[in-house]
């Protein structure tokens, strides 16, 4: 049974304070500077927290195989020219949680195949991109939240959210199809010796309440 993350830290002391709602006018860079209407625990993500992820994201790498190549250089792996934004959890002074929302390739191969099976240009889409999560504190929810608020960014920009995981995620895979992300394609990825695969997804439709 999933705990949620309030259950968790309870005697441990206090989290995040819950926000205010975002307005409506508000662009999102300037609602996520506020930390307008985040669940509790997560806040956008500061250049500060960046050795921390990068810690976290070793952790992650022996306990998750994720990423599935680990990069040179994680901090600007993390902090890449590519993304929009992104958000950490944190409780107690501890990352425990990091995604970020980021741009679909522009150019080259890749810019085709993302335009092929989505019917749309790729300036239409955002990637959710680099989330993790430490073993410790899975089934509390914070993937979940961590990807909501990524998507509600996506969608707050006025872009489809979409995502791809390499096949050595397969934690990550169940993750998404459990959350109703429906698969596009499949693809060979890195070397024949490798011998794995890219999964696109794209994420499921606004629901009612949204």
């Amino acid at each position: 049974m999933r705990r949620t993350l309030a259950s968790w830290v309870a005697g441990r002391g206090t989290v995040g304070t819950h926000v205010p709602t975002q307005r409506r006018d508000q662009a999102p860079a300037e609602a996520h500077a506020e930390g307008a209407g985040l669940p509790e625990g997560i806040r956008p993500r500061t250049a500060r927290d960046l050795p921390a992820c990068a810690r976290l994201l070793r952790v992650v790498a022996n306990e998750h195989q994720y990423p599935a190549r680990w990069p040179d250089a994680p901090r600007s792996w993390l902090a890449g020219p590519d993304v929009l934004d992104a958000w950490v959890c944190e409780v107690q002074g501890e990352v425990l949680g990091h995604v970020a929302v980021a741009t679909v390739p522009r150019n080259g191969i890749s810019r085709v195949r993302w335009q092929e099976i989505t019917g749309q240009e790729t300036t239409e889409l955002a990637r959710i991109s680099r989330l993790f999560v430490r073993q410790k504190v899975r089934r509390r929810g914070i993937a979940t939240d961590l990807l909501d608020v990524a998507v509600d960014d996506v969608r707050r920009r006025g872009l489809v959210p979409v995502t791809d995981v390499v096949s050595t995620s397969v934690d990550g895979m169940a993750f998404l199809e459990k959350r109703g992300w429906r698969l596009l394609a499949v693809d060979p990825w890195g070397s024949a010796t490798e011998r794995h695969h890219v999964h696109f997804y794209a994420a499921p439709p606004r629901s009612a309440k949204d």
